[in-house]
């Protein structure tokens, strides 16, 4: 059953974190790990938020945690994985590591949901940022025949569907930044105080 006027969200937390050398997900800034930041940003666009991760540190309360059906394969697996749980059309897709993403920018994303598309992104200067997005259940078979295929790159999926390009304003592309490495976080409390 679909329910056509919700939405679900998913936060993507699985990776290996080795170019930060820690879970990144369990990262902290003022109490609050970088995956709860995401989902006090998610909880007012979405009924219900699956935590895409086979770790049972990123369990929190009011989400599901849900493991990748083939464990090391990216982000496409963890879209996959959730999006096989969901039980909603529009799913709005997030990764823990980019801590700036607001509710305005989701919104900007949002207002451009219509009949056909299928994928909602920003891009920049022909650089696709797949997340945060929004993401259509009716990309699983596709999805799942990419996955099967051996292919891996979230951007080659996206330019292959039915898909719409928002481009950011300048305070959204300041957002759109990973959190990759000790230097970027460390860079990122100190942007937070100044």
């Amino acid at each position: 059953m679909s329910h056509n006027g919700w939405n679900t969200g998913i936060i993507l937390a699985g990776g290996k974190s080795s170019r930060m050398g820690q879970d990144k997900a369990s990262l902290k800034h003022q109490g609050q790990s970088l995956l709860e930041r995401q989902l006090d940003l998610a909880k007012p666009f979405c009924e219900e938020v699956y935590v895409s991760s086979s770790h049972t540190r990123h369990e929190l309360s009011g989400t599901s945690r849900i493991p990748d059906r083939d464990q090391g394969e990216g982000p496409l697996m963890g879209l996959y994985s959730c999006l096989l749980h969901s039980q909603t059309d529009w799913n709005l897709v997030m990764t823990c590591d980019m801590p700036d993403i607001t509710g305005k920018d989701i919104n900007q994303l949002m207002d451009h949901r219509k009949e056909g598309i299928k994928i909602i992104c920003f891009s920049h200067q022909d650089r696709i940022f797949p997340f945060p997005g929004w993401y259509h259940r009716s990309l699983l078979r596709d999805l799942k025949d990419l996955l099967d295929s051996g292919q891996r790159r979230m951007t080659r999926f996206i330019d292959t569907h039915d898909h719409h390009k928002v481009k950011p304003n300048p305070e959204t592309l300041k957002h759109l930044i990973n959190l990759n490495t000790p230097e970027a976080y460390d860079h990122w409390q100190k942007s937070l105080v100044e």
